[in-house]
């Protein structure tokens, strides 16, 4: 699900929402739990921390709730 995310992320702070919206729908078919809390701990097993906060930023543009 990870690609969709980055995908809505980057797309997110393009201001192409449409396509970021429909990236984020992606993540959700494949894991429908999915939640700015997941990407904060995806990310921080990789040692990633500091870039959790720009793509969930991202991924509000896109249309993620908390």
């Amino acid at each position: 699900f990870m690609p969709f995310v980055d995908a809505a992320a980057v797309l997110g702070h393009l201001g192409r929402i449409d396509e970021a919206r429909a990236m984020l729908a992606e993540a959700k078919k494949k894991k429908p739990d999915f939640s700015a809390d997941t990407v904060r701990s995806t990310i921080g097993r990789y040692g990633l921390h500091s870039g959790a906060d720009r793509i969930i930023d991202g991924l509000r543009k896109a249309g993620l709730a908390e």
